[in-house]
């Protein structure tokens, strides 16, 4: 903060820390609403899944030919998950032990690329 004269320091020092506080804040607004999934966003996952993994998948309700998905991020991180999602069979191919273990409990079956999946999107269905 610069150095002021007594008679328009305090105003103008109170401006220029409210101003710097105001971008502060401006940007954790926008961070948090970035980072937090709109109706819109939870309702378009919620689409996707149906449309492209509930064939193959429940949350909760027991395996299918893939693995029940129902706490699926307290059984592997969500950066693994979002690999897995991306790319089944190069996780199963660089000889991940979990991967190989889905592969087993699906009987060689593997999770077919999914049209249209993306990180942001993957992540957004963790």
């Amino acid at each position: 903060m610069k150095t002021l004269t007594p008679d328009t320091g305090g105003k103008i020092a109170m401006q220029e820390r409210w101003a710097s506080g105001s971008w502060t804040l401006v940007v954790l607004i926008a961070t948090l609403l970035l980072a937090v999934p709109t109706d819109g966003q939870a309702q378009e996952s919620t689409d996707f899944f149906r449309q492209n993994c509930f064939s193959c998948h429940t949350i909760g309700g027991g395996r299918l030919v893939g693995p029940d998905l129902k706490d699926v991020g307290e059984r592997r991180d969500t950066e693994w998950l979002v690999e897995f999602i991306l790319n089944p069979q190069a996780k199963i191919n660089s000889g991940d032990p979990y991967a190989q273990k889905l592969l087993d409990e699906a009987r060689g079956v593997v999770m077919p690329a999914v049209p249209g999946i993306s990180r942001g999107r993957a992540e957004a269905l963790i």
